[in-house]
């Protein structure tokens, strides 16, 4: 079968019988994700060719944007959609993921290793804050795709880390700030002006555990090693878009000794760091250190000092 559209244009082809070793074999040339529900076309295809469907997208789209080419297999059993051997690959970033899905609950394991985070960043539709080595960011998603705001019941855990690069300020490019990295709202917050923006630190590393409930990411440590070192600890709304974090800044001697770093670089951590020297009669520098909290709207973040 052809399908040919102002929109959209592909073929199928599937055996009298269609099972797990013969599934019916779809092919699109290019298909443009406008909105995340548009996703759902996937599932309704593979209701059609239920109960196997080998799906390949030449060059999928988000928004207009290249993101790739993704193959993938769907399989539908009963009332229940399950996705596996799902493989994005696209400007130096390859992610891999398996899904399942029923009416009630959806669940996604995910992982996606990146060269060029910029990039993806970029295409995407967020600003490109930050350019680095390589990213990871992996991770297990849980929600509801009935519900009113299906963001707002997201559930689950994420892992990010990103070596060798630099971040700048969420405020000196278009797009929408990446909520996860925190320290580019940070700077931009410390420095609303793009004439007073740093032009960027540079890090060694960034690492942060997330665990997400109701459409919250709450982490106990981001830890940014770089030029500065950067503690954050609190939340992020992903359904909200907003920030309400506390950040530890440390510069010159105050930054944490290397063995703390390795074994336990928390903010609490921090925090006792700083009072024990203290109380060991090291000085205190105000221009080395600074306690801040972090609130507001992704696109304008609010940031003062931690009482």
């Amino acid at each position: 079968m052809q399908l040919q559209s102002a929109g959209l244009s592909g073929s199928a082809r599937w055996r009298a019988v269609i099972d797990a070793e013969h599934p019916a074999q779809v092919y699109f040339p290019r298909f443009d994700l406008l909105q995340p529900s548009d996703a759902a076309f996937a599932a309704q295809l593979a209701a059609v060719l239920a109960p196997a469907t080998q799906l390949t997208i030449e060059d999928l789209q988000w928004q207009g944007r290249p993101l790739g080419s993704f193959p993938g297999a769907l399989a539908v059993r009963g009332r229940t959609l399950e996705a596996s051997e799902l493989q994005l690959s696209g400007a130096g970033t390859e992610t891999r993921a398996s899904g399942r899905c029923q009416e009630s609950a959806c669940n996604l394991g995910f992982s996606l290793d990146s060269t060029d985070p910029a990039t993806v960043l970029t295409a995407f539709g967020f600003s490109p804050d930050v350019s680095a080595g390589h990213a990871r960011l992996e991770g297990q998603l849980r929600w509801s795709p009935q519900a009113p705001a299906p963001l707002a019941t997201l559930s689950g855990s994420l892992h990010m880390q990103i070596e060798s690069g630099i971040v700048g300020s969420a405020s000196d490019a278009a797009g929408s700030p990446f909520p996860l990295l925190s320290v580019p709202a940070l700077l931009a917050g410390m420095h609303p002006s793009p004439a007073q923006a740093e032009t960027g630190l540079r890090f060694t590393r960034l690492s942060a555990n997330y665990e997400l409930r109701g459409g919250q990411a709450v982490t106990p440590a981001l830890h940014f090693d770089g030029d500065a070192e950067i503690l954050v600890r609190g939340r992020v709304g992903l359904s909200s878009g907003d920030y309400d974090e506390e950040a530890w800044i440390l510069r010159g001697e105050e930054r944490l000794p290397a063995a703390v770093r390795r074994l336990a670089p928390t903010p609490r951590v921090a925090a006792l760091w700083l009072s024990l020297r203290e109380l060991f009669g090291a000085p205190r520098s105000v221009e080395a250190r600074a306690a801040l909290r972090l609130r507001g709207p992704w696109g304008d973040p609010i940031v003062t000092p931690m009482e």
